[in-house]
């Protein structure tokens, strides 16, 4: 093989393996589908069957229907994802084919040149096209490497199934929702104008503060807003916009890897990140994403495998901006003297805000004897009045801004519930120095945005 058509490398992949896979894997939806049409009709009662026994029966034998009505919908959209990425491989393996026969052409030219000049003078005229040449294989391997991150998005979704959740109100805080068509076209118009806005965060049922503080503080700024968009990408098949593929830059299972983790997003969180609001946004996204890739789904982190509810901002922070964070640490004191933060850690904290780092403080680890009042009730301002509202512990706040006054947050519920009364208050408010020392345990400050 001559010198040029070395530069023509494999294409990686296995086409028909491929496109075998997808048979399979297509035979199981069909599988699934008469699981599906097994466990419906299960839910047929004798009518003599009633009371509480036989309604935990149905309520049993409907949740297990809509898991296999979901997971057969899954795995075929994981067989379509299969057919697709074997497809890609087989043209693109095609065609670089036909790119090194005829850089063999190429180099014959060369090779069959007499004389040293004659040589040179075939090599520079055939030098642009090898380039071009070059330049369509860099891109076939580039295809089909993309085509491999999305076959694996949509197989993990596929093959994903949302752990329930129950709260005391007996409402599933793992359930999810489809994304209607509406709403992916305005996240999509969101995205490519920059139209992502802290306020748009309205924290629910699932224990997430932590991420979506992180995710309020990123969106403060253009940079940040910048970032998010470039890490949520509409997908289309066949022309139609059908979801999103997420790419957390940090793999939150394995933040330490240096590898990031792409997710394909088509449903939500019913009781996720906007509140009462049946509208879904960039934040309930990226939230669905989280979500997918925790083996718990939204359980406590420390439930069998990581879940979504609690965790650390400066986890968050650096999994979501693939830069390493720091925290400021509230100094303990010695029996009360010197506690809080001193000048420095002030000072600290509110550069890294006036240099538009994502912030974010946290409520964890003051006992309720070092707390004002020891019932969390705090006078704060909110838009230039005072008002008293309930500081909430073992929560995630949103560090705005800070000035020798005192400390702008942003409580990622939306509201604050008030120091009195039922009506609740505004989400942003300034809190001064000293009682936000008795309230934060820490600060954690991303380090900003990798390029």
């Amino acid at each position: 093989m001559g010198i040029d058509a070395n530069l023509i490398g494999d294409v990686p992949g296995q086409p028909e393996g491929i496109l075998a896979s997808a048979t399979k894997v297509r035979d199981l939806a069909d599988a699934l589908q008469t699981d599906y049409d097994d466990a419906w009709a299960a839910k047929e009662l004798p009518d003599i069957w009633e009371g509480e026994a036989a309604e935990a029966y149905n309520t049993v034998i409907y949740d297990q229907s809509v898991q296999i009505s979901d997971l057969k919908e899954g795995v075929s959209r994981a067989s379509g994802a299969l057919e697709d990425y074997g497809w890609v491989v087989r043209t693109e393996q095609q065609r670089c084919d036909g790119i090194r026969d005829r850089m063999l052409e190429l180099d014959a030219v060369v090779e069959t040149a007499t004389g040293l000049v004659e040589m040179m003078r075939a090599h520079l005229q055939v030098m642009p096209e090898v380039a071009e040449h070059q330049q369509a294989y860099v891109e076939s391997v580039a295809t089909v490497r993309q085509a491999a991150v999305t076959c694996a998005a949509l197989l993990a979704e596929g093959a994903h199934v949302e752990v329930y959740n129950y709260n005391d109100q007996g409402q599933d805080l793992g359930a999810r929702t489809d994304l209607r068509q509406d709403q992916m076209e305005k996240i999509a118009s969101d995205l490519e104008n920059g139209r992502i806005y802290p306020d748009d965060i309205n924290q629910r049922g699932i224990g997430d503060c932590y991420l979506l503080a992180a995710l309020s503080s990123m969106a403060r700024t253009s940079e940040g807003r910048e970032h998010i968009s470039g890490m949520v990408k509409p997908h289309y098949e066949n022309g139609e916009l059908t979801g999103f593929m997420v790419t957390l830059p940090r793999d939150p299972n394995d933040p330490h890897s240096g590898e990031g983790r792409t997710v394909f997003v088509d449903e939500t969180y019913v009781h996720g990140s906007t509140g009462t609001s049946a509208d879904a946004n960039v934040f309930s996204v990226i939230e669905a994403a989280y979500g997918q890739v925790y083996p718990a789904g939204t359980l406590p982190e420390n439930s069998e495998g990581n879940g979504l509810t609690g965790g650390r901002p400066d986890d968050s922070l650096e999994e979501l901006t693939d830069t390493d964070s720091e925290v400021v640490h509230r100094k303990r004191g010695v029996f009360g003297w010197g506690a809080g933060y001193d000048d420095g850690q002030r000072e600290q904290i509110t550069a890294a805000t006036e240099e538009g780092r994502p912030v974010v403080a946290a409520t964890a680890g003051i006992s309720d004897e070092e707390r004002k009042e020891g019932v969390g009730i705090v006078t704060v301002t909110i838009e230039g009045e005072e008002q008293q509202i309930e500081m909430v512990g073992t929560h995630a706040y949103e560090v705005v801004s800070s000035d020798e006054n005192g400390v702008t947050l942003r409580n990622p519920w939306g509201y604050n519930n008030p120091g009195s009364g039922t009506t609740p208050m505004g989400a942003t408010f300034t809190i001064s120095w000293e009682d936000f020392e008795d309230y934060s345990s820490d600060v954690s400050i991303g380090g900003g945005y990798s390029s």
